[in-house]
């Protein structure tokens, strides 16, 4: 009994303060422990929470009651142990290592405590973001209470903060405002990832997620490099008035891009390139050109479709978008032989007309162009192309105008034959009924007419008698 509280009393008096470290996560680290050299040194490192990290007594490593979580991972210097060094060296460094440790050292002179604070510091992560996407940061720490979150760059923005269960933007850098967001459901569960929207090229910097909650505390650096593509599809008409489709994208990172031609669905063609040309042989078809980028998991989509459509004299046609919303651009091409010109284009805004159109096109239909009073001068091939951040559509249709008079004056083009062949047809009728009528008259006589009358008379007298 004297014993244990002797010993209680020596603890307490030879407690060192808590050290406060940092370690770069997959790196190792050592967690310094000094004492004074004696004999028979008992060495036992600990966390917080009571997982037995490295023993060490009888002059050896004593590893049979380690935790699993540091199994092959921990060292001492068992050379310097004589000279007072009981500092711990730890391995590949974990996330989950953030701990609080602590030394225990005792010799036959006494014994002595240190506690020493580790954190860990996530690896700078790479991580490639498309401009105008979303993208995630993510960051994970060892779940417990009490937590706070700060994200900021490297050039110390304040991008966002969480503590006291709540965001808290007030001190948020304005370049951030309304683009940023954590995962609420999910900071109970240690994740603390970050959610940017609309990705501009001035977001791209070095981050950092702090996390501290009462368990300890992690940092993690997140690289955010930030890649711009402009797609393109575009046509050409060749002397022989084939049709040949060029895709393409203008990129810093030209890396794991492919870019595959699809003809009514079937993948007909594949070019590990930037840029890929394709020939219409069936204007019936539906092409589609893809550029699939693996570094950031996205896919641009170039469509071309061809249609025939016959209209009368003041019809009209039209070029538009349907489910556009905003940033896009739309641009309205009219070509009669060799030769194409402008109507009109518009980028989300009101259009740009050409002067030859300009009394002729309207927009009262949202995002879509309309051309009125179509004539036999507008036969030709309309292009309606529409440009969106993920897709280019490109709408070729073959215009056929029929003049309305053309239309009435084949209408009744039989009628006077009707009319001729009904008359032909009735005065030849009323021709055979008279020359009947008239045989039957020069075969009956006068005077036998007259014989006819009177017997039908005496026989009509003869009837009243009786």
């Amino acid at each position: 009994m004297f014993l244990s509280l002797m010993i209680l009393c020596t603890i307490i008096h030879n407690h060192g303060s808590t050290v406060v470290i940092s370690g770069e996560q997959n790196k190792n680290i050592i967690l310094p422990c000094s004492f004074k050299p004696d004999k028979s040194e008992v060495i036992h490192w600990t966390t917080r929470d009571e997982k037995n990290v490295h023993s060490y007594y009888d002059r050896t490593d004593q590893l049979q009651n380690q935790d699993k979580d540091y199994s092959g991972r921990t060292s001492l210097f068992l050379d310097e142990i004589s000279k007072g060094n009981a500092s711990l060296q730890i391995r590949d460094l974990k996330k989950s290592d953030g701990n609080t440790y602590m030394c225990y050292v005792g010799t036959e002179g006494g014994s002595t405590e240190y506690g020493v604070t580790l954190q860990v510091k996530g690896s700078t992560v790479l991580i490639l973001g498309e401009q105008n996407k979303n993208i995630i940061l993510p960051c994970s720490f060892k779940p417990d209470r009490n937590e706070v979150i700060h994200w900021n760059t490297r050039d110390k923005k304040n991008v966002h903060s969480y503590y006291d269960r709540t965001d808290q933007l007030q001190n948020q850098d304005k370049d951030y405002s309304g683009r940023t967001s954590l995962f609420l459901d999910e900071i109970s569960k240690g994740n603390a990832s970050l959610q940017i929207r609309d990705l501009k090229k001035s977001d791209g910097n070095t981050y950092m997620c702090y996390v501290g909650t009462e368990g300890g505390s992690t940092e993690d650096n997140i690289a955010l490099k930030v890649i711009g593509f402009q797609h393109l599809m575009e046509y050409n008409w060749d002397n022989r008035g084939l049709l040949t489709l060029t895709c393409s994208v203008n990129t810093s990172s030209s890396e794991d891009i492919i870019i595959k031609w699809y003809e009514n669905g079937q993948n007909v063609k594949n070019d590990h390139n930037t840029k890929s040309s394709h020939t219409i042989l069936n204007n019936s078809l539906k092409y589609q050109c893809t550029v699939d980028h693996a570094i950031v998991q996205s896919r641009w989509t170039g469509t071309w479709t061809m249609k025939e459509r016959t209209l009368k004299k003041d019809d009209n046609i039209s070029c538009g978008c349907s489910i556009c919303q905003h940033d896009f651009y739309l641009k309205w091409n009219f070509r009669q032989g060799n030769n194409e010109v402008p109507i009109a284009s518009m980028n989300n805004s009101s259009p740009t007309i050409s002067a030859d159109y300009k009394n002729r096109v309207d927009n009262s239909q949202e995002h879509h162009l309309n051309l009125a009073k179509l004539s036999a001068n507008d036969n030709g091939i309309y292009t309606c192309l529409i440009v969106t951040q993920q897709t280019t559509d490109i709408e070729m249709t073959s215009v056929n105008i029929i003049a309305e008079e053309t239309r009435r004056d084949r209408t009744p083009l039989c009628a006077p034959f009707i009319v001729v062949f009904v008359i032909s047809c009735i005065t030849f009728k009323f021709v055979q009924i008279k020359k009947k009528d008239n045989s039957k008259l020069q075969r009956v006589s006068p005077e036998s007419s007259s014989r006819q009358l009177e017997g039908t008379n005496s026989q009509g007298e003869g009837h009243l008698q009786l």
